[in-house]
């Protein structure tokens, strides 16, 4: 009788323990979902399309692959609170455009905005105000190059977005009444799972008010070698976009031409990516731009498909910030929502892509002086035909890193004054030998070769008494007198 009573006892005790939101304690590293598993089981929507499902804003910007799956039971709801529901179907068009003289501007631009179309008394706009989301939108930018220096400070990026409003939906109801809504799936995971697992597998919100249509937006970058001003660069980089986009017959913003067509001369490296969501034949177009041969995208079919006569052939294409609630806000526990918003903090943060620090080698070119040689110059310094005389540019051979990273050496510049002979080398003990003075650091190259990099090459010429560095590793077979041609390291190319 003792021992029954004691079992009984234990299993009271046991079920007391155990809240109906109770996180588990196991790794957070065993415990995840990435982004493959999460999309291969995300259900069809609802005929409200997404609303009620979860959303990722480290995805990339207003894209339908940032849902994720359903948290709020739409039937459940449907059934028992329909009036809750409410459809609007007035239709609209609307246009954005973001511009950031580097990757980080445009994610910090984007995320600004999202947070300044919030209520100033919205709890979660934090997120947005104080971290930068939606990182996913560069990643997606270049689909045969994602990597690091796709988007690192040699390019500049602009974003465009065309949105076609046909329906609304909206659950007219705050998270107090949504917790009685909940799905088995999240309301099981809420007990069984750890809360990196909820985040990953359920994304950073819960969708309340949407709008389906349909929108094409594109997604530029471009470098411009010889400007270091972010102001500027900002302001170049509108107009090669808009410039861009008028060839392709896409709706710009506001621009001066005459200028764009000026500036666009200094823009080098033009890439952009053109794609539809939503609606019929679906437009997904990239390249690396060509002015002679462009030809103005044909939209019509696309746009006369974005109608509520077909609903399950839209898309989500606005989401209003406001009503779209942090996960967390749909634990009732304390301890565990607490939990569970620094999870959420903790994956947008982690989720920020950190920016590859680099700046161009631009190659200058004096051959004034014939009693002392010709003299190749291998800089950062941009102004060097701007402020000294017989100066000539000959363009950027590639880009270093300004930061010292693992696996990389640093890069000096010298200057032998009688010889009138500028050295570019890795070797630090070049000035202590007579004649030389240095000039500097330009900044880290790679010891070894990484992915996506090129040897930076050293030549000679005794003539000339005239060091040369530069990615060319056709010096010496191409032109006589020079030597040597060893690599001092890896670059950036151009």
């Amino acid at each position: 009788m003792k021992k029954k009573l004691m079992c009984l006892v234990c299993l009271i005790f046991i079920l007391v323990s155990c809240s109906d939101e109770e996180f588990t304690t196991m790794d957070s590293s065993s415990d995840s979902v990435d982004k493959g598993m999460k999309a291969a089981v995300v259900p069809q929507a609802s005929k409200y399309n997404v609303l009620g499902w979860g959303y990722d804003v480290t995805g990339e910007y207003m894209s339908k692959d940032s849902k994720t799956v359903p948290i709020i039971d739409i039937e459940k709801l449907e059934k028992y609170s329909g009036s809750r529901i409410v459809i609007d179907d007035q239709t609209e068009t609307t246009h954005e455009f973001f511009y950031g003289a580097t990757s980080q501007d445009l994610m910090k631009e984007i995320s600004s905005n999202v947070s300044k179309s919030m209520n100033a008394n919205a709890a979660h706009k934090y997120l947005f105000k104080d971290l930068t989301t939606f990182s996913g939108t560069l990643s997606s930018h270049n689909k045969s190059d994602s990597s690091s220096y796709s988007y690192s400070t040699k390019y500049s990026f602009g974003y465009q977005s065309q949105t076609h409003e046909v329906m609304t939906y909206k659950i007219n109801s705050y998270t107090d009444t949504l917790i009685n809504y909940l799905t088995e799936d999240f309301t099981n995971d809420l007990k069984t799972r750890s809360p990196q697992f909820i985040v990953a597998r359920y994304g950073t919100h819960v969708l309340t008010n949407i709008t389906i249509g349909g929108r094409l937006y594109s997604s530029f970058s471009s470098s411009f070698e010889k400007e270091h001003n972010y102001t500027k660069k900002t302001e170049y980089t509108k107009s090669s976009f808009n410039l861009s986009l008028s060839k392709l017959g896409i709706t710009t913003d506001t621009y001066n031409h005459s200028e764009a067509v000026a500036t666009d001369k200094e823009s080098k490296n033009k890439h952009i990516r053109v794609r539809t969501s939503g609606g019929n034949k679906a437009i997904d177009i990239s390249f690396n731009f060509d002015y002679d041969n462009v030809k103005p995208i044909d939209t019509k079919e696309w746009q006369n498909s974005l109608n509520n006569d077909n609903l399950k052939n839209l898309a989500l294409v606005k989401i209003d910030w406001n009503y779209a609630y942090p996960i967390y806000e749909l634990v009732k526990d304390p301890v565990k929502k607490a939990a569970l918003k620094k999870a959420v903090e903790e994956y947008i943060i982690n989720s920020y892509k950190s920016l590859l620090d680099i700046t161009p080698l631009y190659i200058f070119y004096n051959g004034s002086d014939k009693k002392k040689g010709f003299n190749h110059f291998t800089t950062i310094d941009p102004e060097i035909d701007r402020l000294y005389k017989n100066w000539d540019y000959h363009g950027v051979t590639g880009y270093v890193l300004k930061e010292n990273l693992p696996g990389t050496i640093p890069l000096y510049i010298f200057y032998h004054e009688k010889g009138f002979n500028h050295f570019t080398t890795t070797d630090s003990s070049v000035g202590s030998y007579s004649g030389w003075t240095p000039l500097g650091r330009a900044g880290y190259i790679y010891k070894n070769k990484q992915e996506g990099t090129v040897a930076l090459y050293q030549y000679y010429h005794n003539a000339g008494f005239n060091h040369f560095v530069t990615t060319d590793p056709y010096i010496i077979r191409d032109n006589s007198g020079w030597a040597h041609g060893n690599a001092l390291g890896y670059v950036y190319p151009r």
